[in-house]
């Protein structure tokens, strides 16, 4: 199984190991639960109300990690491209500073 792009949870502090997350999996666990309201979304205030409430929740249980985790990875990806490929735009080495005076 292959587990790259991978991110870290933010939840753990920095002295332990990073947890190391499959990105596909992450977009699907916070699709998963923005889904959820989505669904019961417009049907009723009473849903409406619900659904809000159930996204604030699983953001602070769930979907908020993975979804940090994904940004994680894909800015890693892109940072990476970047100093790899000089035809991206400002792609390339970055070059030391020069004091102008």
């Amino acid at each position: 199984m292959r587990t790259t792009p991978t991110g870290t949870s933010p939840s753990r502090t920095s002295k332990e190991e990073p947890l190391r997350t499959c990105l596909a999996d992450d977009l699907a666990d916070v699709y998963r639960d923005l889904k959820k309201g989505l669904d019961a979304f417009g049907r009723s205030d009473d849903n409406d109300h619900r659904a809000v409430e159930d996204w604030k929740l699983f953001f602070v249980i769930h979907w908020g990690d993975h979804c940090a985790s994904a940004l994680r990875a894909l800015n890693s990806l892109i940072e990476q491209r970047i100093s790899e490929d000089s035809s991206f735009p400002f792609g390339g080495p970055i070059e030391e500073e020069t004091d102008f005076e």
